[in-house]
């Protein structure tokens, strides 16, 4: 009988990110169709790391082929120049070089505007960081796209590399950022160049008593875990990430083969806009309305009742929930819930906090009231939820 073939190494290079992990799902996905190939997750927080010497303790010759993601640019030559197939699931390399699949970054553009200015914003401000990337191509194009729209497109640069800044050291380069939130008229939007810029300007605006969305609107591009725990969540873009993961391995695979490929570069746009409350339309309700939701932000979480909030207002109880019907097509109600489950989602995905703790941070004084609460809303216990997060 003979013996099985021995498994070769496809090897993946990348970041932790939310995106690259959907994209490996699906080169996962084609891989365990070919019983003789075999996934090697080469990913690290720093994609400077790929590229120190000295090389890995592999040698091209062992693996068969490989799929990049930003960074890498040594590791990679030093494969193709051993005769390894590569392809790149970012726009980083000349296609001609490398062949590529990736996202159609520029349609961010598109799509991101025509949303602010559908939610009634005519000034909007890009967030980019020191790597440049393609951000002046895009930055281009949004001005180009501003003006057919009759908005107003300005830049702003943050002084260091928002993926890789230590944490601690964030805080004391945001001082041009905190003046130019306080200083831009308002309500105007934030367009984030990635997901950690956005989450960053989310802080900023909590910390500086700036209101999102009432002053300021904010979308980033990835739909991952960290917009989706904003105070509030940010509006975002859901990439086709596996679809991306699943091409880029066929791809490979007629590269391994040595089949022709029909196309050297194959573009994915953005699926969908993932509206969330960081660009509602809170700032064309009436005055009364934007009072509450500002109450409702910062007392949710104390048990706030609605009569307690009609009380704090001085308006009357039955004239609140028709303003609320008329300008959010919500209650206050609804609202007080909605913040209280993005507390408690927040609480369970980000910390090991018991519980019962959970549920008297988010105003409940008994776990069972909060469990019965979050199972009615999500589904879900808050401990599957939790697990499911993990």
């Amino acid at each position: 009988m003979p013996e099985p073939p021995i498994p070769r190494d496809i090897c993946f290079l990348g970041p932790f990110r939310h995106h690259v992990e959907r994209v490996l799902e699906g080169v996962q996905e084609v891989i365990k169709q070919f019983p003789h190939l075999r996934l090697r997750d080469l990913r690290t927080s720093d994609t400077s790391v790929i590229c120190a010497e000295p090389l890995p303790p592999w040698s091209p010759q062992t693996a068969l082929g490989a799929i990049v993601f930003l960074g890498g640019k040594e590791l990679t030559h030093w494969l193709l120049s051993g005769g390894v197939p590569v392809v790149s699931v970012s726009a980083e390399f000349d296609p001609e070089i490398i062949p590529s699949v990736h996202l159609d970054s520029f349609s961010f553009v598109d799509i991101q505007l025509a949303h602010l200015m559908e939610v009634g914003l005519a000034r909007v401000v890009f967030i980019c960081d020191s790597v440049i990337g393609h951000a002046e191509e895009r930055i281009a194009l949004m001005q180009e796209d501003g003006r057919q729209m009759n908005m107003d497109v300005q830049t702003f640069r943050l002084p260091f590399d928002c993926e890789h800044e230590a944490e601690e050291r964030i805080p004391e380069n945001t001082a041009g950022l905190r003046k130019m939130l306080h200083e831009i008229p308002k309500p105007a939007g934030i367009i984030a160049k990635t997901d950690r810029a956005g989450a960053l300007v989310s802080r900023v605006c909590l910390e500086e008593g700036i209101s999102v969305p009432d002053e300021i609107a904010i979308t980033a591009p990835a739909d991952g875990r960290l917009g989706r725990f904003c105070d509030p969540p940010l509006t975002s873009l859901e990439f086709p990430s596996v679809d991306i993961g699943r091409q880029a391995m066929l791809m490979l695979d007629s590269l391994i083969k040595g089949k022709p490929l029909h196309k050297r570069e194959v573009v994915f746009p953005p699926t969908s806009l993932v509206r969330r409350g960081s660009t509602s339309r809170v700032f064309e309700c009436d005055h009364v309305v934007r009072q509450a939701m500002g109450i409702i932000r910062l007392r949710a979480c104390e048990g706030l009742t609605v009569n307690e909030l009609a009380d704090n207002l001085g308006v009357n109880r039955r004239l609140l929930i028709r303003r609320f019907a008329d300008s959010l097509g919500s209650t206050p109600s609804d609202e007080i819930n909605s913040v209280r489950l993005l507390v408690a989602k927040q609480l369970l995905g980000i910390s090991m906090l018991p519980i019962t703790t959970v549920a008297r941070e988010t105003g409940f004084q008994r776990a069972t009231d909060f469990a019965t609460f979050f199972k009615r809303h999500t589904n879900l216990t808050p401990r599957e939820f939790r697990h499911e997060q993990a």
